[in-house]
C-alpha cells in the first residue's frame, strides 16, 4: 500500500478494515448497480482477507496501538473483544 522506506507495521491492521469493509460494500450492492461477477468476485476478496486477517496477532495490534493517533481507542471503536484489548494492553 505504500512504496515508502517506513516501516508500515502500524498500518496493517487499520488497513484490513478498510479493504474488507470496501469489498463488503460491493459485495452488498443491489444488482443494478454492480454486475453478478463483481459481487462474486467482491465476495471471494472479502473471504480471502477475512482468512490473512485472522493471522494477524498481538504484535500487529500492539503496533497499531503504539500509533499515537491511534491508540487502544482504535480497537474500541472497531468493536474488537475485551479480551484482546486487554491482553494487548499486558505486552
Amino acid at each position: 500500500m505504500s512504496t515508502s522506506s517506513y516501516s508500515t507495521a502500524y498500518l496493517i491492521i487499520p488497513l484490513f478494515n478498510i479493504i474488507i469493509d470496501h469489498v463488503e460494500d460491493t459485495a452488498d450492492l443491489s444488482e443494478g448497480e454492480v454486475t453478478g461477477k463483481i459481487q462474486i468476485a467482491a465476495k471471494a476478496a472479502r473471504d480471502k482477507l477475512v482468512r490473512y486477517y485472522s493471522k494477524t496477532n498481538m504484535f500487529m495490534m500492539l503496533c497499531t496501538a503504539l500509533d499515537p493517533r491511534r491508540k487502544l481507542y482504535y480497537f474500541t471503536k472497531k468493536g474488537f473483544l475485551d479480551d484482546d484489548i486487554s491482553e494487548t494492553k499486558m505486552l
